[in-house]
């Protein structure tokens, strides 16, 4: 049966997407599967949950993976499309 950890966001913003070759680096390295848990555009909590992973991740690998999401402030059409669709309506 595999593991299942919980990523919590280390802070408030605007999920804008992932830098998916350095997450496919960290998935090939510890052989396993991240499961994002929001579309781009979502505003995240501090402390609520960004993603599921189905292996145990150290301290290290838990500070790569947080330094591969894109939360910000504000959000932007080039980083994520579907706030130029808001825009459109």
């Amino acid at each position: 049966m595999l593991a299942n950890t919980v990523i919590l966001t280390v802070k408030s913003g605007i999920y804008e997407g992932f830098d998916g070759g350095s997450l496919l680096k960290l998935c090939d390295r510890k052989d396993c599967v991240i499961s994002i848990l929001h579309p781009p555009g979502t505003f995240l909590m501090k402390g609520i949950p960004a993603a599921n992973v189905s292996c145990n991740l150290s301290e290290a690998e838990r500070e790569e993976f947080e330094a591969v999401l894109y939360i910000h402030q504000s959000e932007s059409i080039e980083g994520n499309f579907f706030y130029g669709f808001r825009q459109l309506t």
